[in-house]
């Protein structure tokens, strides 16, 4: 594995405990047992290395999807302490006043119900009942390997991710639209606490960190878009970034692993040397805009086994 991704982290308090979500000291235990197996190369090194073809196996980059709050409160300052950097990819439509709801889906799941298994059981029986011939759909279609390369993910979390970007699409939103006004769950209240600002951003530059692209909107499946849609992804993500930090942009990871040849031949275009995939399957590096991460959550399970 040449990359690890992180997303969530929490601090039982502001930042709340969640599905895959590490504590401070959780992920310091984790940086201790990967610099005792590889090298974790800082972001410039690492492009360096890979360009030059001296990528060995033990060379890793740590990086950080989604703009998201806990990441600035929690794991920087336990990048800093330890003299670590890293690659930070944001999606630029987070930094707005109404920001694309699939983070609000995700803390309004473990924030509102007991258990993320709650959520599911909720969400399957108002698909059913709001949209009977797609829930049949869902239910004939979907196959048993669907996510197969996301050991991470649970069966529920697999069949959840396919109703949502493969039968539903647009009628997702409707539907968790109306369980989150069923619970009052406020999104205005909640922005502040789930994304990073203008301001986290800038400060993660000033310390060395490389903020990279993520697209715009944070699509589901990116690469099913027309190709000048996938360009105007990537053209305002770029764009917002060199605006506000006033330096080159050349590293980005791909939203929820999703791109096809055009949009890795408009990534070329757009001056990007570094992409990041986000599954290990296959694990080779197939062009410098595909780099397999492994999920925080498998090295998590990997030092379980190791202390059993």
């Amino acid at each position: 594995m040449h990359g690890i991704m992180f997303h969530h982290f929490h601090d039982g308090g502001k930042h709340i405990k969640s599905q895959g979500a590490i504590s401070a000291a959780r992920f310091s235990d984790m940086l201790d047992w990967l610099e005792a197996r590889y090298a974790i190369l800082d972001p410039e090194t690492f492009l360096e290395t890979l360009a030059s073809g001296r990528l060995r196996p033990e060379h890793i980059s740590l990086t950080f999807d989604d703009a998201l709050k806990s990441q600035f409160d929690i794991a920087f300052p336990v990048l800093q302490r330890r003299g670590l950097r890293a690659f930070f990819f944001v999606y630029s439509a987070a930094f707005s006043k109404t920001p694309p709801k699939l983070e609000f889906y995700r803390d309004f799941r473990f924030s509102m119900f007991p258990d993320v298994e709650d959520f599911y059981a909720t969400f399957f029986s108002t698909f059913a009942r709001s949209l009977p011939g797609k829930h049949a759909r869902y239910l004939a279609e979907y196959p048993t390997d669907y996510l197969s390369a996301f050991p991470f993910y649970s069966q529920n979390d697999r069949r959840f991710r396919f109703a949502r970007d493969r039968v539903l699409m647009d009628d997702f939103e409707s539907i968790l639209d109306r369980m989150m006004d069923d619970s009052a769950y406020d999104m205005r209240k909640r922005q502040a606490a789930l994304f990073m600002n203008a301001s986290d951003l800038r400060a993660l530059a000033e310390a060395g960190e490389v903020v990279g692209m993520h697209s715009h909107s944070h699509p589901y499946t990116i690469k099913d878009m027309p190709r000048n849609r996938q360009r105007i992804e990537y053209k305002k993500n770029r764009e917002f970034l060199a605006d506000l930090l006033g330096s080159d942009v050349w590293a980005m990871s791909h939203p929820c692993g999703s791109y096809g040849d055009d949009t890795l031949t408009l990534l070329r275009n757009l001056g990007i040397r570094l992409g990041f995939r986000s599954s290990m399957t296959p694990n080779d590096i197939r062009s410098t805009l595909e780099i397999p991460r492994e999920d925080h959550a498998n090295i998590l399970r990997t030092m379980q086994e190791d202390d059993a």
